[in-house]
């Protein structure tokens, strides 16, 4: 479900929806943020739409809180990878990062990772807002990498499928790296990238194609075998791919849509 006027979630008529996820029945599920679940009826929505979904937020973590969005990402990984190991398997874990989202703090003595000073012009040229910006991003990268070292160590990085995405960008100014219609129409925090990485069971490609995030679930559930149900408006862009298929954007201002 989208709304033009808030977050979806903050209609508490729309915390309980039918998730392509459900039909992974033989999957225990997993909600991981270093963060309190309880803005936006984020944890109702989760708890009422995925069936019996372990959430674990900031009052389940040991580590110390670091700032508004709680502990830090290195702890948060760290301590996630701790419960999975444990975890019964198959199972299907949403870990929820913040490291690069304002305010961008930089925790102190993260190992392995040192903070770097960006000229003018390097700042121009990324689009950042200034250097904590350009230092989170950098320390999310790190973090990245952490994450998968430590899925090796605990040796579940072969059978495992990463997904890395963003629900939006930090700014809607023009970047030389974006489509010119995305400033036409005024969607510039919209665009992200989606990051699938599984050596043992994907091969590596570049997927031009165009698609929003109610299509995340079920491109993930088509990296499966078994079947699921889909009522979505999302599609798999497995599928999709090469059929030059229109993507709808949803334009605030307007209430209009627009088909790419």
């Amino acid at each position: 479900d989208v709304t033009a006027v808030s977050t979806a979630s903050r209609n508490p008529y729309m915390t309980n929806q039918r998730s392509v996820i459900n039909h992974f029945t033989e999957h225990n599920k997993y909600y991981m943020l270093g963060g309190s679940a309880g803005w936006a009826n984020i944890s109702a929505t989760i708890t009422n739409s995925i069936k019996g979904v372990t959430l674990l937020e900031e009052k389940s973590w040991q580590s110390p809180i670091e700032d508004v969005w709680g502990i830090t990402d290195r702890d948060l990984f760290t301590e996630a990878v701790g419960v999975l190991k444990d975890a019964p398997q198959p199972y299907l874990a949403y870990i929820q990062s913040a490291a690069n989202h304002s305010p961008h703090t930089i925790p102190d003595n993260v190992p392995g990772f040192t903070p770097k000073t960006a000229t003018e012009e390097e700042l121009k040229a990324g689009m950042f807002i200034n250097q904590n910006q350009y230092n989170a991003v950098r320390l999310l990268d790190h973090n990245i990498k952490y994450i998968l070292d430590e899925f090796k160590q605990a040796d579940m990085y072969g059978n495992s499928i990463f997904v890395f995405f963003s629900d939006h960008q930090a700014h809607n100014n023009t970047t030389p790296f974006l489509r010119e219609y995305i400033y036409q129409f005024g969607i510039g925090e919209l665009p992200v990238p989606l990051l699938i990485h599984s050596p043992k069971y994907i091969q590596p490609d570049n997927d031009q194609t165009l698609g929003n995030i109610t299509d995340l679930l079920p491109t993930i559930a088509g990296l499966f075998e078994q079947p699921y149900l889909n009522t979505t408006l999302g599609r798999d862009l497995s599928w999709a791919k090469d059929k030059n298929l229109p993507v709808y954007g949803l334009i605030d201002s307007g209430r209009t849509s627009v088909a790419f």
